[in-house]
């Protein structure tokens, strides 16, 4: 059996606040604890999508779910087989389409998901993939990225912004 229990209302407010010190720091405590737990859980499930090989865990899952979700976390990943590399486009002596150039300029940024229509420009401009055309470049390029969204290859986001589509393909 325990003590008699402390009159609350006879509790001086230091004892109080030193009680709400206490129940903060363990809250705090708890909160880091379960972080890092559900960080590892995430790291364990990404692993398990990413690098087990088909057939090696039995989670009903059906073949294509490796491709499915690397797709979703690398977007273009597919799409980078097919859109040839600039440096060997510029070994070769042989300029990029627009739509080679737009799409190769995303892949090669795979951190940054989505894109304004200036970013695009100004890295293309950067890699010296700009149209030739001093007036009507930005608009070919502009022009070039409403294309590929209406292909499907990237995906409009916003007023001006775009990102690759997941599961783009490339064809073409």
């Amino acid at each position: 059996m325990r003590g008699k229990e402390p009159d609350l209302t006879q509790l001086p407010s230091e004892y109080y606040d030193e009680q709400i010190r206490k129940g903060e720091q363990l809250v705090q405590s708890l909160r880091q604890q379960l972080a890092a737990a559900t960080q590892e859980l995430d790291w364990w499930k990404m692993g398990r999508q990413l690098f087990a090989t088909k057939g090696s865990h039995d989670t009903g899952e059906d073949d294509d779910e490796y491709e499915r979700v690397h797709e979703q976390l690398v977007p273009g990943s597919q799409l980078r087989e097919s859109v040839p590399d600039l440096v060997v486009l510029q070994a070769r002596g042989v300029r990029p389409t627009h739509r080679q150039a737009v799409l190769r300029v995303m892949l090669d940024a795979p951190a940054k998901r989505e894109w304004r229509a200036v970013e695009i420009i100004a890295a293309l401009r950067e890699h010296d993939l700009m149209p030739d055309s001093d007036l009507w470049g930005d608009n070919i390029i502009r022009q070039s990225i409403r294309n590929l969204a209406a292909r499907g290859e990237l995906v409009r986001t916003g007023y001006g912004t775009y990102a690759l589509a997941p599961g783009t393909q490339g064809v073409s």
